[in-house]
């Protein structure tokens, strides 16, 4: 490990703006797309910064409704969404996304003041939301969780070929 890259570590910027936990997977290769599927326009900002700080490409869409013609016309790696927004919820958007074989296995990431409401092992196992993000959260946080769907949906891609 080189000098700059123990100082990341240790949670120091490096000279591409990048900070500990703020990494896209190793040897990925690739600009991963992320949409964020959000009404409230800081909260936008702050995940729309720390992800593209952070090497990814990020689209926004301000409901659910925006998120769905979003998601129809380019492909996503990982869809950030939150759980109430007007037009329609996060809820019925996910519900549309995975019925779509585009997105049955598209990590989905929902952000939520709800967590206590929501049952987040019944809605991993129906409607494969991967992880249930508590507002408020920390947005290093937010970051680390997209880089570990796009380790884990990389090891499964890769465990699926080897079969």
């Amino acid at each position: 490990m080189s000098d700059q890259d123990e100082a990341v570590a240790k949670g120091a910027s490096d000279p591409r703006g990048r900070q500990a936990g703020h990494e896209i997977p190793p040897d990925s290769g690739k600009r991963f797309r992320v949409l964020i599927v959000e009404d409230n326009p800081a909260m936008v900002q702050v995940v729309r910064f720390n992800l593209e700080r952070s090497g990814y490409e990020v689209s926004h869409a301000r409901n659910g409704q925006e998120g769905w013609t979003c998601a129809l016309k380019q492909q996503f790696d990982v869809i950030i969404v939150d759980d109430q927004m007007p037009v329609m919820t996060g809820l019925e958007l996910t519900e549309r996304l995975v019925a779509t074989e585009r997105y049955a296995h598209v990590p989905i990431i929902m952000l939520t003041a709800r967590q206590l409401e929501l049952d987040a092992k019944h809605l991993h196992d129906t409607l494969r939301i991967e992880v249930l993000l508590p507002k408020p959260f920390s947005p290093v946080e937010l970051v680390k969780t997209v880089g570990e769907c796009l380790a884990v949906r990389a090891n499964q891609v890769s465990a699926s070929y080897a079969v």
